[in-house]
């Protein structure tokens, strides 16, 4: 049955095999038989993997009985705990006592570390069904076994792992080796790349709700011809200090001004912030719940004068929204020249970026002396990664030959965003041997290099499909009788 739009479960709509199942039936998980030869080392290693299986099968044992129970009415959950709770108590009991155990081969407690790193990938793995706080609760879980701890602001050596934008180290007693991290890094990267899905598959479907109850367009809105409400948007971007210098917080977490996609009601004298999705959600809501409202004139001023005292927590609401408004303009507008100048550079390449960068097929080499539009669709790092970021970075180029003989690359020109990144060496030749290894602006060619030889694989791959498919079409055709 459903409730509150969620399905749920009366103890009634089961089977008896199924409550047994679910909740009552379970074998006595195996223990650890230490009694080996210690020269047997097959024998030892057969031990630690059926040591793994059942860890794994503890961890699936107590998921679906307590998955179960979530599903329950409040009346029937509370008479599903009671059958539940002699399987749940009995796998939570092996789960710890082999995270706790000090049995060792030689001088290394290999039996506990090992049912760590399968307690955690097991933990790890699951369908969270778009369920962001199960996934951070099977986090908290592995913090509360000690596994993770936050890592401190100087953590010297100790390898640091990152889940979900916070940093931890696994405390010294578990004996980690370089092996083992990668193993646990990965298993962790497991639960951390399913959080990151949630939450984007949560933000878009926020961001559409938003944007279906726009009236107007943020043009039309800047205009002043129209009245309505707006959807605006707003890329989260770092917090830069007074010398324009990224900041972090103690723990080594950047900072970022949070973004979103905002809904903003403008009218003839005022602008008034509704909602929003990303992370200006919760800002954005107190904003509305205080009533925030700033002069329509003040997204043209360098500064905000209100025509309404507010008390200091309201000030500081207005002043966010104003700046967090204005900075969601000056992106629209940049983006707009960004494109106009990238439709511009595309309509003067000749020749495409494969055979610019050599990637044209069999004859392997760069096509000389012709334009090219050249990009990195994503954030590149100024200063090997140091400096201010610079996203999707674009140029118009083209490949020469010296007088040596050797390839040159020759940035004919460059759009305005991407100034700092490449503007001092727009006009010279460069050499481009050796992977561009020579090349003052080496690493961001090399980042757009491997970006085109990755879209060529793809499209190999898809051209192998297709002609694999034609194929077996072709095979498939049966002559027409005469």
């Amino acid at each position: 049955m459903s409730k509150n739009g969620k399905t749920v479960t009366s103890l009634t709509d089961l089977s008896s095999d199924d409550i047994r199942r679910k909740f009552t039936a379970f074998r006595p998980y195996k223990k650890v038989d230490m009694n080996i030869d210690p020269g047997d080392i097959k024998g030892m290693s057969e031990q630690m993997k059926a040591l793994e299986g059942e860890v794994a099968l503890a961890v699936a044992d107590l998921r679906e009985a307590q998955g179960s129970l979530a599903t329950f009415s409040p009346d029937d959950r509370e008479i599903a705990e009671a059958m539940a709770a002699k399987k749940i108590k009995a796998a939570q009991a092996y789960i710890d006592e082999q995270l706790s155990s000090d049995t060792k081969i030689g001088d290394e407690l290999i039996p506990r570390r090992r049912a760590m790193l399968a307690y955690v990938n097991a933990a790890c793995t699951g369908d969270w069904k778009d369920n962001y706080q199960a996934v951070l609760a099977v986090l908290e879980e592995i913090k509360g076994k000690g596994i993770l701890v936050p890592a401190p602001d100087n953590p010297g050596d100790t390898p640091v792992i990152r889940v979900d934008t916070q940093r931890y180290i696994v405390p010294a007693n578990w004996g980690l080796k370089p092996e083992h991290y990668k193993q646990l890094s990965t298993s962790l990267a497991k639960l951390a790349i399913d959080a990151n899905n949630i939450k984007v598959a949560k933000r878009e479907i926020a961001t559409r709700s938003v944007e279906e109850q726009a009236e107007m367009t943020l043009d039309e809105a800047l205009l002043g011809k129209r009245h309505g409400l707006v959807a605006v948007s707003i890329r989260g971007e770092p917090v830069l200090d007074k010398e324009g210098k990224e900041t972090f917080f103690p723990n080594g977490n950047q900072r970022f001004h949070a973004g979103g996609t905002m809904l903003v009601d403008f009218q003839p004298n005022y602008i008034e912030p509704i909602r929003s999705s990303g992370g200006l959600e919760r800002p954005v809501s107190m904003m509305n719940n205080a009533r925030i409202r700033i002069p329509r004139g003040s997204i043209w001023s360098s500064t905000l004068k209100l025509n309404e005292r507010l008390s200091p927590d309201g000030l500081k609401l207005a002043l966010r929204f104003w700046a967090t408004l204005k900075n969601g303009i000056r992106q629209a507008e940049n983006d707009k020249r960004q494109a106009k100048a990238k439709a511009d550079m595309q309509a003067k390449a000749e020749i495409s970026a494969h055979e610019c960068l050599g990637l044209n097929g069999s004859k392997g080499q760069p096509v000389l002396d012709k334009l090219a539009f050249l990009e990195f669709r994503n954030n590149f790092r100024v200063d090997r990664g140091n400096g201010p970021r610079v996203y999707n970075p674009f140029m118009l180029a083209k490949m020469t030959q010296g007088e040596d003989g050797k390839t040159n690359i020759v940035i004919v020109e460059a759009p305005e965003h991407a100034t700092v990144l490449v503007g001092k060496f727009v006009g010279n030749a460069y050499d481009a041997s050796d992977n561009f290894s020579h090349c003052p602006f080496g690493v961001l060619m090399r980042a757009m290099y491997n970006q085109y030889v990755q879209d060529t694989s793809i499209n190999h791959a898809l051209e192998e499909r297709d002609g694999e498919s034609n194929e077996a079409e072709k095979q498939a055709e049966v002559p027409a009788e005469a």
